[in-house]
This record gives C-alpha cells, sequence and structure tokens, in this order.
C-alpha cells in the first residue's frame, strides 16, 4: 500500500512540475481594401499593431482563431488612430501560443500593419 502511495505522489509531482511549450506561426492577412501605390504618391507615417489573447483549460474555452485575428486587427485599427488620407498596408499576423502540461493552452495573435499618408 505504501508503494502504491509513494508512486501516485510521484507522478502527480512529476505531472505538476514546469513542463510548458512554445510556438510561434506567421500569418499573412488578405485586406479587401485596393490601394495603388505610384511613386511619390505617399509617405509611411508609422508601424502599428494589436492584439488578442485567448485561454483555453482543457481545451474548452477562449475564442476560434478567426475571432481572434479579426479582434487583433480591430485593436490595431483602433491603435492607428487614421487621419484623413490614411490608410493600414501590409497587414500580417504572428500567432503564439503556450501550452502547460497540455492542461492549460494560452493563444495570442498579433496583428502588424504600416500606416500610410497619401501626399496627392
Amino acid at each position: 500500500m505504501k508503494k502504491i502511495i509513494l508512486a501516485s505522489i510521484c507522478v502527480f509531482s512529476l505531472a505538476l512540475s514546469g513542463c510548458a511549450g512554445f510556438s510561434s506561426v506567421n500569418h499573412n492577412a488578405v485586406n479587401q481594401t485596393e490601394v495603388v501605390l505610384q511613386s511619390n504618391n505617399y509617405k509611411v507615417v508609422k508601424h502599428v499593431e494589436g492584439s488578442t489573447t485567448s485561454s483555453y483549460l482543457f481545451g474548452i474555452g477562449g475564442n476560434t482563431r478567426q475571432t481572434m485575428k479579426d479582434n487583433a486587427v480591430s485593436v490595431m485599427f483602433r491603435n492607428a488612430d487614421l487621419q484623413n488620407n490614411q490608410a493600414v498596408i501590409n497587414i500580417n499576423y504572428t500567432v503564439a501560443t503556450r501550452t502547460i502540461l497540455g492542461v492549460y493552452l494560452e493563444t495570442k495573435v498579433t496583428a502588424y500593419g504600416t500606416v500610410i499618408e497619401f501626399t496627392r
């Protein structure tokens, strides 16, 4: 009986040890706005980003990947604070996932873009 209890404690201790994994993937966005960038008709104003995070416990909870992308783009546009004659181009995504023992999963989606201003 003591061996079973000792083995159970060892297995439980190993299960709760700090083993974690991390992965990151880049994705490109399809922007529906068509912009014609001719020579000398625009200037780069700044680079902007926005991110959102979801957590899952045993695979339950959080948002879908598409919802997270949409939310990250929404935050990015809010951070861009666009003025007249400005647009966001080159929108890209980074998806980072952190897993702890396959029980807890945290996903962070970040959208990146470049704000340009048309001069003519």
